[in-house]
């Protein structure tokens, strides 16, 4: 009864993880598609969060990102040969697992001192990636537009968040950091200079055409008044 029981959890915990994992693949695919991307990048591992990071505006962490995964798989590795690959061996084949020779108390120490710092490494390591997934996720909240309560449910809850950004007809993405309105507003005041420089070009050329007139109609005076004195003395 109890290994039924235990089987029947197992069961609902391994379809509420893959329901976990589907509804967070598939939010990203929308979100992916909405910036210009396409779907399927999200399904490629460490490249749909370098997508991502670069969403946000902090492409920069990326290569942060990565160094730490690459840290903990070695770690994982390195600890898995170097403690748990003799009692593997060991279960296999049936016998009492060596360790280069070494004593049960060395053995025990030596695997106390191995837990120890592995799971001292993987905790600094976990809080490095938390750190770069509460600034992605603050930075795609900039990204789309929308508050920083969005940043939280990504963060907590990534696979109710993920589809609600994605599939939302009210979310846009605007530019990696959100900058676009700062752009914006560049534009426009370089827009407003270039017409008002055009405005006082235009302005000093119609002073310019109007002092040419009135210069013009001053000699032209002065000339038909000095025709007709002319004229008149001739007489």
């Amino acid at each position: 009864m109890d290994t039924a029981f235990g089987l029947v959890v197992y069961c609902f915990e391994m379809l509420f993880f893959l329901l976990v994992s589907i509804c967070t693949i598939v939010g990203m695919w929308k979100i992916m598609v909405k910036a210009g991307y396409n779907g399927w990048e999200s399904l490629i591992p460490f490249y749909n969060r370098y997508i991502l990071l670069k969403l946000s505006g902090k492409k920069k962490l990326w290569i942060w990102y990565l160094i730490l995964n690459i840290v903990m798989i070695l770690c994982v590795v390195a600890f898995t040969a170097a403690v748990m690959g003799p009692l593997f061996a060991a279960a296999l084949n049936g016998t009492t697992p060596e360790f280069f020779g070494r004593s049960d108390e060395e053995i025990i120490f030596g695997f106390l001192g191995g837990m120890m710092i592995y799971c001292l490494i993987s905790s600094v390591i976990s809080i490095g990636l938390l750190v770069i997934n509460i600034l992605m996720c603050l930075g795609l909240t900039e990204s789309f537009g929308i508050n920083g309560g969005y940043a939280v449910g990504l963060i907590f809850l990534p696979y109710v968040f993920y589809p609600i950004i994605g599939f939302s007809k009210n979310i846009h993405y605007i530019c990696p950091g959100g900058n676009m309105n700062q752009n914006y507003t560049n534009q426009n005041y370089a827009n407003q200079n270039y017409a008002y420089q055009n405005n006082m070009n235009q302005n000093y050329g119609g002073q310019n055409t109007y002092s040419q007139n009135t210069y013009s109609q001053n000699t032209y005076g002065q000339y038909d008044q000095n025709q007709n004195g002319g004229w008149g003395n001739g007489q």
